[in-house]
């Protein structure tokens, strides 16, 4: 029998709003102030091309901080300011980065480091909150936000038609997905800034470094022919705060004039779905009922002097082309404005689909690899997924925390869910009992497939290229009708070692994980690397072969079944232990709060049984656990309504 469920689809957004990006687990406090005087934020993709590859041109200032705060630059000294009294920016030392989050990064790697580089060392700084009391604000264990800036000497560019801005650097930050790199430009002296993303073309550095890089950005529309101008470096915390963790590194700038005439690029987004504005996700894989017609989108700079004239974006999938009216655009500018093709549908052909985004103007550019940008994605019968099929890294990092991952999808046609596929990882323990699930808007679970003991010769390595999916079947298909959202979702109970596969880099509040990974102790959090778990919509799907019997841990200690399932006011809950051992007994409902716990004390070999008195219980499903001298056994039940 077919079970049907219909969601209003916006639920979703109103319903994880306070969901929260996963963290280090460390508690973070309110956002210090900072004075950042007058700041008209520019949301600019930086220029692109080096020194080196424009060509030259000439240069009007340099700096590879041999002699510190001191300058090397022949205008005058550096001034640093942060909300620690100028603590966090330093002169890098020997040391550099500390604290306990970024002693295995090294040094930056710039072309003169040996002689000097900055850095802004949040972790140097923070680590002093770590694990204590002193000097956090509210007297907990606690990272606190942190802003600074590293100001240059003040600059004439009088005469000066084009300036650009290069500099090596590298960087982590963490925890918002909204990275924290401005570059903010005055040429009052001071008065007023404008703020340049400082960060390169979509920014992702919460999981690993970027490693040294060469980033530069064109500044002209504020500091060109201009006597007054001011430019600092600042580590600024995004609207909720959150980047407390990690550091910056900063070396070998040079500012020079742009002597580039033709250049455009394609921006820092450029969506095959425009997400932004439309919220449709780009999905890894999509199955042929959801296909739907999108529209795809580009932002633009000019990064050479001269205008463009009949300047165009171009979008090419399968046999679609689209363009936009062709128009003249202008240098300089401090906007980046976005292009839209409209009207594309996806073929209901399986296989892997190329996006191409190209801009071009009647002139000849002098750096057309810039013009292009492609993403892909593949078309599959019955597969729907927002991973792409590509392993990037593994959740958890530690395999025997409970927890639930969960990708999210917009249903945007009537379709059926037959089962749940996850992509299970190399070092999961053989026999583990794990379980998937279809969630709602609410991500509360509408219906769990039968427990499985985990297949080992259906796990994946790393550096896979063909994945080896476990397929979860439902007992009944289950219906969901055009715009609604739900989730597929796996669930590990804890103890035992289990991971999943991660994918490609997704929308914050898009995919899910529930357990203890951030400063709301058990809770949902979003995760923006997609866990590989996806909708199986195939009506002919086969269960992954398994031998579903009575969970045991390691030690051959077993937890039976709880007996009756579903539970009405009295259930059993039986165990075995292979020796004695301190035991504990916990029941905790799927928002991980503890409902009830019993400790057993001391038991000795064999079968014990524990009668549950359910009758206080809400319906719904819960999972119950034995603790054996810490070790963790867990199963899920169903308490029926009393």
């Amino acid at each position: 029998m077919k079970k049907v469920y219909l969601f209003a689809i916006a639920v979703i957004f109103a319903a994880t709003m306070s969901a929260q990006s996963i963290k280090p687990n460390q508690t973070f406090l309110p956002k210090q102030s900072f004075p950042t005087n007058e700041i008209s934020v520019v949301e600019r993709t930086p220029a692109g091309p080096t020194f080196a590859e424009r060509g030259g041109g000439g240069i009007i200032f340099s700096e590879d901080f041999a002699n510190g705060l001191d300058g090397n630059n022949g205008f005058g000294e550096w001034t640093i300011d942060d909300t620690a009294d100028g603590t966090i920016w330093q002169v890098a030392d020997d040391n550099s980065p500390a604290g306990e989050w970024s002693t295995q990064t090294g040094a930056l790697q710039s072309t003169t480091a040996d002689n000097g580089w900055m850095i802004f060392d949040c972790d140097r700084y923070n680590t002093q909150f770590a694990g204590s009391t002193e000097g956090s604000i509210d007297g907990g264990e606690a990272y606190v936000d942190v802003e600074g800036t590293l100001t240059a000497p003040t600059m004439d560019f009088s005469g000066i038609n084009a300036v650009v801005v290069e500099w090596e650097h590298y960087y982590r930050f963490c925890c918002n997905d909204e990275h924290p790199l401005t570059i903010e430009v005055s040429n009052d002296g001071g008065d007023t800034f404008t703020r340049f993303n400082a960060g390169g073309v979509n920014p992702s550095a919460t999981n690993s470094f970027s490693g040294t890089i060469s980033q530069s950005v064109d500044i002209s529309c504020v500091a060109a022919n201009n006597a007054d101008v001011v430019i600092r470096w600042a580590w600024r915390q995004p609207d909720g705060g959150g980047d407390s963790h990690y550091v910056w590194g900063i070396d070998d700038i040079k500012i020079y004039e742009n002597e580039t005439g033709n250049d455009i690029t394609i921006g820092n987004y450029a969506s095959y779905t425009d997400y932004e504005t439309t919220g449709t996700y780009e999905y890894g894989v999509w199955p042929f009922s959801q296909l739907v017609e999108l529209q795809a989108a580009a932002n633009y700079q000019v990064l050479g002097t001269i205008a463009q004239p009949n300047a165009s974006l171009t979008v090419t999938v399968g046999d679609f082309t689209g363009s936009t009216d062709p128009q003249e655009l202008f240098y300089p500018t401090c906007v980046d404005d976005t292009l839209r093709v409209i009207g594309f549908t996806p073929e209901a052909v399986e296989g892997m689909y190329d996006v191409t985004f190209e801009i071009a103007s009647d002139s000849t550019d002098a750096s057309p690899l810039d013009n292009v940008r492609v993403q892909s994605f593949e078309v599959s019968e019955f597969i729907y997924a927002q991973d792409n099929s590509e392993i990037t890294g593994v959740f958890p990092a530690d395999g025997t925390d409970e927890f639930i991952a969960a990708s999210g999808f917009q249903i945007f046609n009537d379709v059926t869910v037959y089962g749940i596929d996850v992509a299970l990882m190399n070092g999961s323990d053989a026999g583990t009992d794990v379980i998937a699930y279809i969630l709602d808007a609410n991500l509360e679970v509408l219906e769990a497939t039968n427990e499985m003991e985990l297949n080992p010769e259906f796990l994946n390595s790393t550096n896979a290229t063909e994945i080896v999916w476990t397929t979860f079947l439902f007992d009944d298909p289950i219906d969901v009708s055009a715009d609604t959202f739900v989730a597929a979702g796996f669930n590990h109970y804890g103890g035992n070692e289990v991971q999943v596969g991660e994918s490609k880099t997704v929308p914050p509040q898009s995919c899910f994980v529930n357990g203890d990974f951030g400063t709301a102790g058990f809770d949902w959090y979003y995760t923006t690397e997609a866990p590989m778990v996806r909708l199986n919509l195939n009506p002919n799907a086969v269960q992954t072969p398994n031998d579903v019997t009575n969970l045991k841990d390691k030690e051959g200690n077993r937890l039976f079944q709880n007996n009756p399932n579903p539970a009405n006011n009295i259930t059993n809950i039986r165990f075995e232990l292979v020796n004695a051992g301190e035991v504990v007994l916990e029941i905790r409902d799927m928002t991980g709060r503890i409902v009830e716990t019993r400790d057993l004390g001391t038991l000795g070999t064999g079968v014990h049984g524990e009668r549950v008195n359910t009758s206080s219980m809400e319906a719904g499903l819960y999972t119950y656990s034995v603790i054996i001298n810490g070790s963790r056994l867990t199963k899920t039940m169903v308490i029926a309504g009393n």
